[in-house]
Formats: structure tokens, C-alpha cells, sequence
């Protein structure tokens, strides 16, 4: 893993999601980062959701997988690859005028352990580059979720 575009990622989340008062200092953290070798994962809580679901903000579990930002090839970078979100985040169903289940690959139980109280969802962007951070799969997850109806993600579930 390279750890500085790592520490990056960090710097880059607080900045954006843990709450400060007039003068910058943080009164509410919201970022937090576990380095357990064999459980490495990034949690950010109050990210915010497309009006299309049916809660405002949601906490996410980002595994960080080892070899995170390790280049790859042709100045590509290895890039976060799965999430979790909180496990009652619903889509709004035009089609049936109501709040469903949100279309997910990956809605049998995950072999890792520590996913209690999460809900699994396979985001796999292409790989980095010199400038992708976790702001931008945190963007992914936001697109996904607000497109995810529209393109009838369901028929592979």
C-alpha cells in the first residue's frame, strides 16, 4: 500500500466530512481508520445520498485493500474495490411509486469476517491515477445509487 496517497485519502475525508467549529478545530470526528493488518478499513460516517433513497446521509465501510494505490501499469494505480452502507438504505422505485431494496450484486453473506450491521455493495472503478482519491469512489457510490434503478440493475439478481 502506498502509504502517503493513503495518508492523503485520510486528509482529504476529515477535511470533507468531520464537523469544525469557526476557527477549524474538529468538534465532531467523523473519519475513522482501523489498521488491523488483516482488517484494514477506512469508515466514514454522514456521506451524503442522492435524493432518490430514503435516507439523507449513510455511514460507509470502505475495506482498504493491501496493495492500494501500488502501480499497476501505464500509470495506473490499484484502487479501492468494495463498500458497505448502512443496511436500510432504500431506492425510490418509480416504476412502483415506492422505496425498494436497492440493487446489489453481492447480497449473500461475504466470506470476510466484521460485516455485521453492513451492507455490501461491489463498486469496481478502474483503476487510479496520480489524482483519484477516495473523494472519487465516494462519488462513485453517490452515482451508482442514484442511477441504479434507471438501468434495471435488477435483472442480474
Amino acid at each position: 500500500m502506498n502509504a502517503e496517497r493513503f495518508r492523503r485519502d485520510l486528509e482529504l475525508a476529515m477535511a470533507r466530512y468531520d464537523e469544525r467549529d469557526e476557527n477549524g478545530k474538529v468538534i465532531q470526528e467523523h473519519v475513522f481508520w482501523n489498521d488491523d493488518a488483516s482488517n484494514r478499513v477506512l469508515v466514514i460516517e454522514n456521506v451524503e445520498l442522492p435524493d432518490n433513497i430514503n435516507q439523507d446521509h449513510t455511514n460507509v465501510r470502505i475495506p482498504v485493500p493491501s496493495n492500494l494505490y501500488d502501480p499497476v501499469a501505464d500509470g495506473q494505480y490499484y484502487f479501492y474495490r468494495d463498500i458497505y452502507i448502512d443496511p436500510g438504505l432504500k431506492v425510490f422505485d418509480p416504476a412502483e411509486k415506492k422505496f425498494v431494496t436497492i440493487p446489489l450484486y453481492g447480497d449473500r453473506p461475504r466470506r470476510r469476517t466484521g460485516d455485521d450491521g453492513w451492507r455490501y455493495i461491489s463498486i469496481h472503478p478502474p483503476r487510479a491515477d496520480e489524482h483519484t482519491t477516495v473523494l472519487d469512489y465516494l462519488r462513485m457510490l453517490q452515482v451508482y445509487l442514484a442511477s441504479c434503478l434507471k438501468y434495471n440493475y435488477r435483472r442480474f439478481y
